[in-house]
């Protein structure tokens, strides 16, 4: 098995974000923020809307779902620019579930999971 530095070494090399396509939708999957694994740019509390969507044109996309920050919030950023790519209805938006595997409720062990669909007009079947 691998050292330690090795491992680190390795993650090293990754990208800093991954991107999707779920229906007409480009979602830029990050853990912190674009520029850190650790960073709070994407919080309630930190957010920019005009940074973040710098941010979604750098990565040439329309929503960012992220986590880290321990507190979840939704944002859709103000409209300005270009249109949406490849025909979606959604054009700048931020979902940060908070901390994956972390409560998110007051008395209640329950983390969130973000769930992303290309119908946004109604939930799941499941």
């Amino acid at each position: 098995s691998a050292a330690p530095q090795e491992h680190c070494a390795w993650l090293a090399t990754l990208p800093m974000f991954a991107a999707f396509r779920v229906g007409l939708a480009r979602i830029v999957v990050v853990h912190g923020d674009p520029l850190s694994l650790a960073g709070w740019g994407l919080s309630v509390e930190q957010l920019d809307a005009e940074q973040a969507r710098r941010w979604l044109d750098e990565a040439r996309g329309d929503v960012f779902a992220c986590t880290h920050t321990c507190t979840a919030h939704a944002a859709v950023l103000p409209h300005a620019g270009p249109p949406a790519r490849g025909g979606s209805r959604i054009r700048g938006a931020v979902f940060n579930n908070g901390a994956a595997g972390l409560p998110n409720f007051a008395g209640d062990l329950s983390g969130l999971v973000t769930r992303v669909s290309a119908d946004w007009t109604r939930p799941p079947a499941d």
